[in-house]
Parts: structure tokens; sequence; C-alpha cells
């Protein structure tokens, strides 16, 4: 193999490698553009579902405060028990349910993020 042959064959690599570089740096860019977008998405789609569930247990709640109201004929009262009721609620979820949370977020999360 002669000189002048090894040269281009050095160059050819170089010229492989460059180009090599390139695509994955521009796939890397794609990827780690599809895992932001779709983490944008859904945090927006959870945030939207949340804001109208909230919403909804509002509304449920402040009918629940006149429904014992009526009963009780004291609305202090009636929202001090509503917020006990939400209260106890709240604590039974987080006891309760935050391993199965945790865990649930962990799979959506390493789903959206790892798989492609």
């Amino acid at each position: 193999m002669s000189l002048s042959e090894l040269s281009d064959n050095v160059h050819h690599v170089k010229e492989s490698s460059k180009e090599y570089l390139e695509t994955s740096l521009a796939y890397y860019r794609l990827s780690l553009f599809k895992k932001v977008t779709k983490g944008i998405a859904s945090t927006v789609k959870i945030l939207a579902v949340g804001a109208l569930a909230f919403l909804a247990f509002f509304m449920f709640s402040i009918a629940g405060v006149f429904a014992i109201d009526s009963s009780i004929q004291n609305l202090a009262l009636s929202f001090v028990i509503v917020g006990v009721i939400h209260l106890i609620i709240a604590l039974l979820v987080y006891y309760l349910f935050r391993k199965q949370i945790e865990k649930a977020i962990l799979i959506k999360a390493s789903k959206d993020f790892l798989d492609d």
C-alpha cells in the first residue's frame, strides 16, 4: 500500500467520522425535542384535566356544604365539616396510595423519556 493510498484512506475515515458525528448530533437533538415536546404536552394535559376536576370537586363541596347546612342550620359548621372531610381524604390518599402514585409516575416518566 502506497503512501498516497494510506493518505486517501485516512482522509476517508476522517470524513466518515465527521459525517457520523453530525448525524448523531442531529439524531440526539431530534430525540431531545421529541421528549421535551411529549413532556410539555403531558403537563398541559394534566393541568387542564386537573383544573376541570378541581372545579368539579369545588362545586360538589359547595353543594355538600349547603346540604349539611340545611340539616344542621349552621353554615360555618357546615364548612368546617366539609373541610375536615377533605383533610381526612387527603391524609388517607397520602398514606395509603403514596407508593402507588410514585410508582405510576415513575413508570410513565420512564416510558416517555427512555422509549423512542
